[in-house]
């Protein structure tokens, strides 16, 4: 939550989302911070991911579903139909991209997909296809980058409008 100041726009904070993950980035880059080591054997890993994933689908689910209903009958199917376009296009570029540019396959294109998005539940779909750990390298490689840049990029946005 500490303070970052730009120039002429005023300051912002990575949030608790964007700070804890960039020092995160950080620890697991050197391997341990002190007594504290941050590399986890395989299935602690498979552990830790899965109830956080879980516990993650709950509270977005539950706090989410809320108002659905009140929102589609103020604003109308638009607001549907619009989310979905602006969701569904940029996955399509982003995939052809992945295909044609990088040459990714199929599953490291998926899960990259999810992690740019920080589609947690994207992630969890591309798991239940395949028996690898394909979809999770990708997604673990693109999701921290797009989360900072999500935090600051909606910072930056409100100090501007």
């Amino acid at each position: 939550m500490m303070p970052i100041h730009v120039p002429g726009l005023g300051s912002m904070t990575l949030g608790v989302a964007g700070g804890p993950l960039l020092i995160a980035i950080i620890i697991g880059h050197f391997g341990k911070l002190g007594p504290i080591q941050a590399r986890f054997y395989q299935p602690s890993n498979r552990v830790i991911r899965d109830v956080g994933l879980v516990l993650f689908l709950a509270g977005a689910g539950t706090t989410a579903g809320s108002g659905l209903v009140e929102v589609v009958l103020r604003e109308g199917v638009g607001l549907i139909i619009g989310g979905a376009i602006i969701t569904i296009v940029p996955m399509f570029t982003a995939f052809i991209i992945a295909k044609k540019l990088f040459h990714l396959s199929i599953i490291h294109s998926l899960g990259a997909i999810c992690g740019g998005m920080t589609s947690t539940p994207g992630l969890g779909a591309c798991n239940n296809l395949v028996e690898t750990e394909d979809p999770a390298i990708a997604y673990a490689a693109a999701y921290p980058i797009a989360l900072i840049f999500v935090a600051i990029s909606a910072q930056v946005l409100v100090l501007i409008l």
